[in-house]
């Protein structure tokens, strides 16, 4: 058990360089999907284990605090990514049409200089 959750940290831990990395390139997106699967297999073998031979003591469960940390402190930066390219994308592909005080359709178009991110 302990073997695995030190793995497990391992990949967390690359897991989060990845994460801050995976707007840069294709290969760094590339390398988090293998992860990824590498987590998966890990995740597998914890759960096949029979519970009541684990001895958990202290130091079991700090790793799994950390474990817990870590896919926070993952998953908080995977959303802010994911928001990211979402304003992205807004500012550049978004039209919003308005009315003017004739009836007649206006187009307004944002661009990514004219937004906050």
């Amino acid at each position: 058990m302990e073997e695995l959750l030190d793995k497990l940290i391992e990949l967390l831990e690359k897991e989060k360089n990845l994460i801050v990395n995976a707007i840069n390139s294709s290969e760094t997106t590339e390398e988090l999907n293998k992860l990824l699967e590498e987590k998966k297999e890990v995740l597998l073998k914890m759960s096949q284990l029979d519970e009541k031979s684990i001895n958990i003591d202290e130091n079991i469960k700090e790793k799994i605090e950390k474990v817990k940390l870590l896919s926070k402190t993952n998953e908080i930066l995977a959303l802010s990514n994911l928001n990211f390219i979402e304003e992205i994308f807004e500012s550049v592909f978004s039209s919003h049409s308005t009315y003017g005080s004739e009836g007649e359709v206006k187009k307004i178009q944002g661009n990514i200089i004219n937004k906050k991110i």
